[in-house]
């Protein structure tokens, strides 16, 4: 890609996936997220039906808003005169729309332990959507509205794909499954907004959080300086965070299967101290991970990106130890994802989220890139002792009560 856009044309795509990001964050992300979780308890009372039913009539209404927001986005261009963007951001909405729905396809998939349909979907949509968008910028020329609908494209197909694997070996289970107790798909989907909606209130903030990077440098500085930022932030913070959102598959199925409803404080302990073993892993990775980064950052960037981006591989170090402390608190939030109460985590999220919009408004005005750099490390250092500190309170309050009901129980015998 690097060798196709230029730095101002990578500049503008990365903007315009900020936009995207918005969209996952607000809607899609918190609804795979509530997916993924319910797949279990509606599997194990054979409500599989109405469960399915009830996530897609949720996903029906966001589809519908996205594009009624993409319709009035389209409308203000053409006020302002900005007709140019109209295919950048139809393009835009459809990556958000189909990707939104790739993620929740991958939750139910994960979550019925699919793991190879997960796996190779992930991997074989990552390299179709940078041959696609370089396929189409070597026919059409260098644009970034070009690229974003190579995007669209490579989703599209991943999609297409899944949804033959999820009608094989998902919707083959609702029909051999009866309804012990039969219940609405509106009780589902009830469950499951209610789940999502705390995600989704601290979804605002944690995409200004993370998409304000690249905006503070194309306010202070120019597009071309996004586009550097974004190569720094492809080869140093994604591998980690793929790294841990492939954890994350892997294990939340089995947390939350453990977990069950969330309501046996026994299978809880025993889930929590599971995951605190994957959290130390990740932090350990991360380290050893940077210390590599900080003897090869050279070498990685002369085989990675083109000549004119090489210039920002000395902050490698510092970006892929940000990105690992960053991973190991979202590996942490599972802790507090499998009690169902996710408005735990809407203080650390909106509080990290505004620091961390703050310090790269301050850090890069005086430091440009490395200050970027600087604001994103302090930023995830803090997530993870926040969440490390949330997880350890709640633990000790479950076992207070517990502690508790045992005196209680003693009494009532005696």
């Amino acid at each position: 890609m690097t060798d196709s856009l230029n730095t101002q044309s990578y500049g503008e795509l990365a903007l315009g996936m900020t936009i995207a990001t918005l969209v996952n964050q607000l809607a899609f992300g918190p609804l795979s997220g509530a997916v993924l979780r319910f797949f279990a308890p509606a599997l194990e009372s054979r409500q599989l039906s109405k469960y399915l039913d009830g996530a897609g009539l949720i996903v029906f209404v966001v589809c519908a808003l996205t594009l009624g927001v993409a319709a009035l986005s389209i409308v203000g261009l053409l006020i302002f005169d900005l007709s140019r963007w109209i295919g950048f951001c139809i393009g835009i909405a459809f990556f958000a729309i189909v990707t939104g729905i790739n993620n929740i396809l991958d939750g139910m998939q994960n979550a019925a332990r699919q793991r190879p349909v997960v796996a190779i979907h992930q991997g074989f949509g990552m390299w179709m959507r940078f041959l696609l968008a370089v396929g189409l910028i070597q026919i059409y020329g260098i644009s970034s509205t070009i690229a974003i609908w190579g995007y669209v494209a490579a989703a599209l197909i991943v999609m297409l794909s899944r949804f033959f694997f999820f009608r094989k070996r998902i919707l083959s289970l609702r029909g051999a499954l009866i309804d012990s107790q039969p219940t609405k798909e509106k009780n589902w989907a009830r469950q499951m907004l209610s789940y999502a909606i705390p995600m989704s209130s601290y979804g605002i903030f944690t995409w200004a959080q993370q998409s304000s990077d690249r905006w503070v440098l194309a306010f202070w500085l120019d597009t071309s300086t996004v586009g550097l930022f974004a190569v720094l932030y492809q080869l140093g913070y994604y591998p980690l965070q793929l790294i841990s959102e492939f954890t994350t598959q892997l294990i939340s199925p089995i947390l939350f299967s453990r977990a069950g409803d969330g309501l046996d404080r026994a299978r809880m302990s025993t889930t929590i101290k599971l995951n605190n073993l994957v959290i130390s892993g990740a932090i350990v990775f991360s380290l050893f991970a940077s210390i590599i980064a900080f003897f090869y950052h050279e070498q990685l960037f002369r085989f990675l990106a083109a000549p004119e981006y090489r210039q920002v591989s000395v902050f490698l170090p510092l970006t892929v130890i940000a990105s690992g402390l960053f991973a190991a608190g979202q590996i942490g939030a599972l802790s507090i994802l499998i009690s169902t109460n996710t408005k735990l985590l809407i203080a650390p999220k909106i509080g990290i989220s505004i620091s961390g919009i703050i310090l790269n408004i301050i850090f890069v005005y005086f430091w440009g890139i490395a200050g970027v750099v600087m604001a994103g490390l302090v930023v995830s250092f803090v997530y993870l002792v926040w969440i490390l500190w949330l997880i350890n309170t709640t633990s000790r309050s479950r076992q207070s009560h517990n502690e508790n009901i045992s005196v209680a129980s003693g009494s009532l015998e005696s």
